[in-house]
């Protein structure tokens, strides 16, 4: 019973795994659909925080720095990747910070900020918390790797509003 609740869980997990492609998508078709460049200039925007990731994840850390340990994936790490097709990971592949984490937490701070009603900020406080659960018990990053996408989502996020607000007054 346990392997078959297991098994289920990380197929669960699969599927949320998938779910910022659904941000990109959502908002080229948004932007496409109403004939509007704002959502399509953030789609854009989270798209560059997601390079920003993988160029951190590439930084050479020297193996006998204490650092390095925390920048690797845990052990066992598995289909990791948007759409779950990779097998096994090696814990020597770079898994410091989380992209899932940072796109997901950078889509929900701007949702958030936008919309200030609770139910925005319960169903975007959800999404970032069972992504970071399916993170984990994919074992493809740590608390540690988690914690740090997280934040870093949280601050392009602010960014991206405070720069919009600051665009918004200043140029239109």
């Amino acid at each position: 019973m346990k392997l078959t609740l297991k098994r289920n869980l990380i197929e669960f997990y699969d599927y949320v795994s998938v779910i910022p492609l659904f941000f990109y998508i959502g908002l080229i078709y948004q932007s496409l659909c109403q004939r509007e460049i704002r959502p399509f200039l953030f789609a854009i925007y989270i798209l560059l925080s997601d390079i920003f990731v993988s160029l951190l994840k590439r930084f050479p850390y020297p193996k006998n720095s204490p650092f390095y340990i925390h920048t690797r994936r845990p052990k066992g790490a598995s289909r990791c990747d948007y759409l779950s097709r990779n097998t096994e990971y090696s814990d020597e592949s770079p898994g410091f910070p989380s992209g899932h984490m940072t796109t997901t937490a950078l889509f929900s701070t701007y949702q958030m900020m936008n919309h200030p009603t609770l139910n925005y900020i319960i169903i975007h406080g959800l999404l970032v918390i069972v992504m970071g659960m399916a993170r984990y018990y994919k074992k493809c990053h740590t608390l540690l790797q988690i914690g740090t996408g997280t934040l870093l989502g949280i601050g392009f996020g602010l960014l991206y509003v405070f720069g919009e607000t600051y665009f918004n007054g200043h140029y239109t």
